[in-house]
């Protein structure tokens, strides 16, 4: 496995505001940012953090997922242009694979569930199977996600 850093951030739970956010992504200078909306109502919250990537380094890639951008990615990556990919359904391998190819700068094409623009296109590859057996998958990386409560 490549040595893929990792930084998560719970704005919420942290409690950071837009400000806070900004310095924190200035001094962590992501190649990536991924944020999920698993609802609608998120869309605003992820759009608004994408937009503050951008405008600190629009080489960073902006990545999205969940239910939302699943649902309406021909209309977000029409409408937000801040979204570089979409990744529809689940996300464990999808986002893995799609790091990976942009680490080693190999063609996304053959990605399998993401969308995304390409001179002015845009792709959709085919979905990703379901994954069949969940309990191959890792438990969930809560080393990840400080304790802010003491």
């Amino acid at each position: 496995m490549p040595n893929i850093e990792i930084d998560v951030l719970d704005c919420q739970a942290e409690l950071i505001g837009w400000d806070d956010l900004k310095r924190r992504i200035e001094s962590y200078e992501p190649d990536v940012v991924v944020s999920s909306a698993l609802a609608t109502c998120n869309t605003y919250t992820i759009l608004r953090t994408l937009e503050i990537v951008k405008k600190i380094d629009p080489q960073i890639i902006a990545v999205v997922g969940g239910q939302h951008f699943t649902a309406l990615a021909t209309e977000s990556l029409n409408n937000y242009h801040e979204i570089d990919y979409i990744i529809r359904g689940e996300g464990e391998l999808t986002l893995l694979d799609l790091v990976l190819n942009l680490d080693d700068r190999r063609s996304t094409a053959n990605v399998d569930g993401i969308s995304f623009r390409q001179h002015d296109k845009l792709i959709h590859n085919p979905p990703r199977a379901l994954i069949d057996k969940l309990d191959d998958l890792p438990f969930p990386g809560y080393h990840f996600i400080e304790d802010n409560n003491g």
